[in-house]
Order: C-alpha cells, then structure tokens, then sequence
C-alpha cells in the first residue's frame, strides 16, 4: 500500500485511515504492486487504482495486547506496529531477540508488519520488503520486544 509520505504508518492515528483506504480500494496482488524502498528516487501517483483489486476488507479492530492479538490471529490476519532497530535490515533467520529494542510509547514504533503464526515464545511475521530479505520475506521475533504486543489491528475480509 502507498502511503502519505508526510505520515508515519506506526502513530496510531495513521493505521486507521491506511485501513480505510483497504475498505474502500482494495488490495491489489503483490505481483501487481511489488515492495519498491522507500529510499528510491520513484514518486509519482498511487499505482495500486491501476490494478483491479483482489480482496477488500470489511472491517477491523484494535487488538492492542498480546491475549487480544492471539485471539484474533486464527479468524484474521493481525497487522502489527514495532521498533525496527538497524541491524533487522541484515536479518536472515532465527528468532530476532534484543535487549536494546525497547518502545516506550508509539513514537518510537517506525515499522507496520502482518502478524500471520505464533509459537509459545515468538511471533511470525511477514514483512513489506519481498521475498529476497529474511526468511522468504518473513521473520520470527520473540515476543513482548520491540513493541510487539503493543499497537495492532485485527482485519476481517
């Protein structure tokens, strides 16, 4: 999904309206609309009103505590909020686990994720940046670091 870049996905007051906009555009294949960075010289209009939409959600809400997201996780695909410290960005595998990725508030959140398994001790998660970073685009963290059982939404389509 293409985003203000005056906004910060991860304040709260900027997920809702992203979900909105999935309510009410769709969601568009990734074949279609692939990760590009946001360090890129690309800009340009929203490509994804070019693509007919695949699925549209229906509706969502704030599942902010680790009992509430694992409720939801097996009816819904969970999108998470959490720190990214600058060494995530050369993770390959294993369970991220760090003592210095700590949040004490949504301003130090940077990064949305989709929250899509759990074990008792970690979350898996399936990351915006394509199937060449992590585990095929996907990483396992521990959980209760790096915000994880903090600012979250449960989507139903």
């Amino acid at each position: 999904m293409s985003l203000d870049p005056g906004k910060d996905m991860c304040r709260g007051e900027d997920i809702p309206p992203s979900l909105e906009l999935m309510k009410s555009r769709g969601l568009v294949a990734e074949a279609d609309y692939p990760f590009t960075s946001g360090a890129g010289n690309s800009t340009g209009a929203c490509r994804s009103q070019l693509y007919n939409p695949i699925a549209k959600i229906t509706g969502y809400s704030e599942v902010s505590s680790r009992a509430k997201m694992e409720a939801a996780l097996p009816d819904s695909p969970v999108i998470s909020c959490l720190r990214i410290l600058p060494e995530f960005q050369f993770y390959k595998g294993g369970i991220f686990n760090s003592t210095q990725c700590i949040v004490r508030g949504p301003a130090d959140m940077d990064h949305a994720v989709v929250l899509i398994g759990m074990t008792p001790d970690t979350y898996i998660f399936r990351n915006s940046w394509g199937a060449e970073w992590g585990d095929k685009g996907h990483f396992y963290m521990a959980k209760g670091i790096c915000g994880t059982d903090y600012h979250s939404f449960a989507i139903t389509m």
